[in-house]
């Protein structure tokens, strides 16, 4: 038994509310339910509650499984011995007030919810002001404890981190989320792009309004509300469309993310990789660094990751946003002659233009292309094991289901019972 499970010589709540057994309780009764400080209480963990009632009563007054397996370890002519397998639905704990009334704290809903109730008898229709009262101290006095021995008791994180038995979990695939996203935005990014550059070009021709000033003389007087509606949706032209390329790129980053998360060799795993090294360096050393690769190292001079770099460094120019690389224009003096030398001119051989400049359809669709062929690049490496693993799981599902042994070792853990592929 785990210290977190053990019951501790001070219990507060089992010498203020005694714990009754389903025996102990009457064939037939109603509930009536205790929502005082509801919000209070949903804010914990329902494994939270299980771990702080078991700590102050031991095993449940009663619970439901979900699902009975028996295992014959011992057979003999007059004898067998069995092992019961069982996955727990819902539990319950009965709870004695002061006054001798009855309040039953349990789960409902797959053990995802918490409720509390009155046990009233069965021809009461609403607890008394006195049971109301008391419903409410309870409440408030389980909430006092739950505060006292929140960190002590449940730290999903630093458990899940440290844990060395089998752990069953999940995570969001961030490269379909991303991906997807990037994808649905594209279908639409033209028609938002055109609105706002109509409504740009709305006021162009008579943001100058003319004034007679007298004597035949006419001036132009600029106007600011149309000036300020203009520069509103000049900053605009190429929003949707930087947004995708920032999409591709971050799904890119999670599919290998992902790929270390789930094939990293295992005496690897304590150097924190996935913090320590840049996505160019992962690409260029995961087939070393992982398992499931039939060929070593990518070709840092091939024409996909010499693309790949151009567009991490757009990227970069993006999220960054570093002065340098907003300098538009510099003023030169040559010999009397003033010249101007465009800072931001689109360089030669350049996937991209400069990250102030609005981005085109043609260049998000160059950057569809090189998050697509680096996929195709890397999974092309792979041994076919590795490579259906990854069409299977990442490529396809929304939530992937990882298995990490007692030993350490992650493996991608497929649903229905089937034997999961291992790293």
């Amino acid at each position: 038994m785990s210290n977190k499970d053990k019951i501790p010589s001070i219990a507060p709540l089992h010498y203020k509310y005694p714990s009754l057994s389903a025996e102990d309780m009457p064939d037939k009764f109603i509930l009536f339910p205790i929502t005082f400080r509801n919000e209070e209480i949903e804010e914990f963990e329902v494994l939270f509650f299980h771990r702080l009632l078991k700590r102050n009563y031991g095993f449940f007054s009663d619970w439901e499984p979900e699902e009975i397996k028996r295992e014959t370890i011992e057979e003999g002519p007059n004898i067998e011995h069995y092992i019961i397998h069982a996955l727990g639905r819902e539990w319950k704990y009965y709870i004695r007030t002061p006054s001798g009334g009855t309040i039953q704290i349990g789960t409902e809903k797959m053990h995802s919810l918490l409720k509390i109730f009155y046990v009233l008898p069965e021809d009461t229709s609403e607890p008394t002001e006195k049971q109301i009262k008391e419903g409410e101290k309870f409440v408030s006095d389980l909430l006092i404890e739950a505060t006292r021995l929140k960190e002590q008791i449940l730290n999903p994180r630093k458990e899940f981190e440290e844990a060395e038995v089998t752990t069953v979990y999940l995570l969001d695939n961030v490269f379909k989320h991303y991906y997807g996203s990037a994808e649905l935005m594209l279908e639409d990014a033209d028609e938002y792009e055109n609105t706002i550059l109509a409504e740009f070009r709305r006021y162009m021709p008579s943001v100058y309004e003319k004034e007679d000033v007298g004597g035949g003389i006419v001036r132009s007087i600029k106007d600011p509300e149309k000036d300020a509606y203009i520069d509103k949706h000049l900053v605009g032209i190429g929003m949707f469309y930087r947004s995708i390329v920032i999409h591709y790129f971050i799904a890119l980053e999670g599919f290998v993310n992902l790929l270390y998360h789930g094939l990293l060799k295992k005496e690897l795993r304590d150097q924190n990789l996935e913090q320590r090294l840049d996505i160019e360096m992962k690409l260029l050393f995961m087939p070393t660094l992982c398992n499931g690769f039939k060929t070593q190292l990518f070709d840092s001079e091939s024409q996909v990751f010499s693309d790949f770099k151009q567009l991490r460094n757009y990227r970069n120019e993006i999220i960054h946003s570093k002065i340098s690389d907003s300098l538009k224009k510099v003023a030169f003096v040559q010999d009397g002659f003033l010249y101007q030398v465009d800072m931001q001119k689109r360089k030669k051989g350049s996937l991209f233009p400069p990250a102030p400049k609005p981005l085109r359809k043609e260049d998000v669709l160059k950057v569809k292309s090189i998050v697509d062929k680096l996929i195709e690049e890397i999974l092309s490496k792979m041994d076919d094991e590795s490579s259906k693993l990854v069409r299977e799981f990442i490529m396809k599902a929304i939530t992937l289901p990882f298995r990490r042994d007692d030993t350490g070792q992650i493996s991608f853990d497929k649903s229905g019972g089937e034997e999961s592929v291992s790293n």
